[in-house]
């Protein structure tokens, strides 16, 4: 697995329309990405991160947004579990699985701060 992947995905899910409209509006904070991203540090396992994401997804704040057959928090959580899981030749052991994440998430952070700087008319 290498940067340019990830960074692919990230750029698929921030085009689907759920991901736009959560975090070009109000509702979906782009810092609860950092927060995934501080979170894969601190795991033990992937699937923590999951259930991290079913709570906030269950909970709402913007994680619920749903659009084009998905929850965001679907949308998010289809990436790490994609990214994470993805056969290679040797696989990947628990702490290089939570450093994706942690990439994964911190490029989505990027990213939604982007989609939210841009004007109104881009979105």
């Amino acid at each position: 697995m290498n940067k340019k992947t990830i960074i692919d995905k990230v750029n698929e899910i921030s085009n689907h329309p759920v991901f736009l409209d959560a975090v070009s509006g109000n509702n979906f904070g782009n810092t609860q990405f950092r927060t995934l991203c501080e979170m894969s540090n601190r795991a033990e396992c992937i699937e923590e991160l999951e259930l991290l994401i079913d709570y906030k997804t269950a909970k709402g704040n913007g994680w619920n947004i749903y659009k084009n057959g998905k929850t965001l928090g679907q949308l998010i959580k289809e990436g790490l579990i994609e990214l994470t899981t993805k056969q290679t030749a040797e696989k990947p052991d628990e702490m290089r699985k939570n450093k994706i994440a942690s990439l994964y998430f911190g490029y989505l952070h990027w990213k939604a701060t982007e989609i939210k700087k841009r004007p109104k008319s881009n979105n």
